[in-house]
């Protein structure tokens, strides 16, 4: 009995789960998608938490902030950009190492991070990035992709 108990459990389990699922994305289209497309070295992370108004869910955003050292496409008006990526892999958060180079294509969003339930609220558009993004170490860029970031 036991046994059915925990294999209909495990058979509905992944119904109610969300997980990140990421397709292949190419060079030009994820170029053309993105607001901002820049190297640049991780100088700082900070993590916000988030609970909704009952205290029944819990969001983990981090924003990274990186030394800018090269802009593929957009414009910024500093040498610094802050990014914000959730914090959970199973929600397509980014992953960074402090003081590494990387590649980072960035959407602009208006979507409240703290809005767990999906209800609309907008506020002032910031950038995003996670993982279904070719966002990756400088070190893994490879001079095709570098060439066509440079040419388009």
């Amino acid at each position: 009995m036991r046994k059915l108990l925990f294999l209909s459990i495990l058979y509905l389990l992944p119904y109610s789960l969300k997980a990140c699922s990421c397709g292949r994305i190419g060079i030009c289209k994820s170029r053309k998608s993105a607001q901002l497309v820049l190297t640049g070295i991780l100088i700082s992370t900070k993590t916000n938490l988030y609970k909704d108004s009952l205290n029944r869910k819990q969001a983990r955003h981090i924003i990274h902030t990186f030394k800018v050292q090269h802009v593929y496409k957009g414009k910024v008006i500093a040498d610094t950009v802050s990014l914000t990526t959730p914090a959970a892999h199973v929600d397509c958060g980014s992953y960074f190492m402090l003081n590494k180079s990387y590649l980072i294509y960035s959407e602009l969003t208006d979507q409240d991070p703290t809005d767990i339930f999906g209800s609309g609220k907008k506020v002032i558009p910031y950038l995003t990035t996670n993982m279904c993004t070719r966002t990756k170490r400088n070190r893994f860029l490879t001079i095709y992709e570098k060439s066509v970031l440079t040419v388009l």
